[in-house]
């Protein structure tokens, strides 16, 4: 297998992911962001909170994401640039909290991490072709050698090779491509994970993977065997499966590595139990992990549906999460030898009667 075209390949995809994540659409169809009133960056300024009254139709955006599952993030952008396709990207982000007073009136804006100022690259791509390049000037746009935001600005438009006196000489009419002093509010949906994920593939493709891998996880993939001298674990198909998602399932318990693709709604949950659960019943560890705290949760409570009460998974992720799934398996534990240690005192007094009995 050729790892240099699939670490391109999974390098694509994260550049594919992370450009939609850094950037909304401009028209107010489906509004993807709210823009905080007369604000020309001032949270990246030194200035602790801002704060307005809201709209109702932002007040739909914020409510637009409360019921979910996992508490919204969201990013915080200045100054940004209109593109001529009608998207809106940010140069500089930082995740914000956002609060609504008690009347749902007013809204307050705060960074999180004041101090942590992300950088947009895809601003980039022209004057730093290689991914190599943007990654190089990511460590210094997001540096914290700039004695101001206004020098950090300065940086970043000498990046981009554009004279730069002021931001007010660029701004260009609203609707038109370019730039405008202004900050947006949009949701974050997974950058704070690809800005690493694609650093760390960009060095793994850098390296000889077949030497560097060795004593790693990753082994495995460079290990030469006979497929005919491994029996591939039977596919158990706890959930139906169709025929793609069957092939691929197979592909996936006989193959060392398999990459199965596919938009929402599409069954990889499907495919992903039936992997686990056949893997777990040919006797093998299986770890399942996942950026989607969710995706991990749909998995692992169909899996404890049908494990039931033999279910030994253990779901991992912040601290408290730890500590809880630690004493649940050792209450689990401890009722489970409670229960041999009765077992064998019970088969004990049978086997005294028993001798009894013989005795006469």
């Amino acid at each position: 297998m050729d790892y240099g075209k699939l670490l391109s390949f999974y390098l694509a995809c994260v550049e594919e992911e992370d450009l939609r994540n850094k950037q909304v659409k401009a028209d107010g169809f489906n509004r993807q962001y709210i823009a905080p009133e007369a604000d020309e960056g001032e949270l990246f300024r030194n200035v602790e909170n801002i704060y307005w009254n809201i709209s109702e139709e932002q007040l739909r955006f914020i409510e637009r994401y409360t019921g979910e599952i996992e508490r919204p993030r969201y990013l915080y952008g200045y100054p940004v640039y209109r593109n001529n396709n009608g998207f809106i990207l940010p140069l500089f982000m930082g995740e914000v909290e956002v609060e609504l007073d008690q009347q749902k009136t007013n809204i307050t804006l705060r960074l999180i991490h004041p101090g942590t100022i992300q950088v947009n690259l895809h601003l980039f791509k022209r004057t730093h072709p290689s991914l190599a390049e943007r990654l190089a000037l990511q460590d210094t746009l997001e540096s914290t050698d700039f004695g101001s935001f206004e020098a950090r600005i300065r940086k970043a438009f000498e990046e981009r090779q554009e004279q730069y006196e002021s931001l007010e000489e660029l701004i260009t009419p609203a609707g038109r491509e370019g730039w405008k002093n202004a900050s947006i509010v949009f949701r974050d949906t997974g950058g704070v994970y690809t800005n690493q994920l694609r650093r760390e593939l960009e060095q793994m493709r850098k390296i000889n993977l077949s030497k560097e891998a060795a004593g790693t996880a990753l082994q495995t993939l460079f290990e030469t065997y006979n497929r005919n001298e491994i029996e591939p674990p039977e596919l158990l198909e706890i959930v139906p499966l169709n025929q793609s998602q069957r092939n691929a399932s197979i592909a996936a318990l006989s193959e060392p590595l398999t990459v199965i693709t596919g938009p929402p709604g599409t069954g990889k949950s499907q495919v992903v139990i039936n992997l686990i659960t056949s893997m777990e019943a040919a006797g093998h560890r299986v770890l399942f992990a996942s950026k989607n705290n969710r995706a991990v949760d749909v998995v692992r409570e169909k899996i404890a549906e049908i494990l039931d009460c033999d279910d030994w998974t253990l779901r991992l992720g912040n601290k408290k999460m730890i500590d809880e799934e630690r004493q649940v398996r050792i209450e689990q534990a401890i009722a489970i030898q409670h229960n041999n240690v009765e077992m064998i005192s019970d088969r004990g007094k049978e086997l005294v009667v028993c001798q009894d009995c013989i005795c006469g």
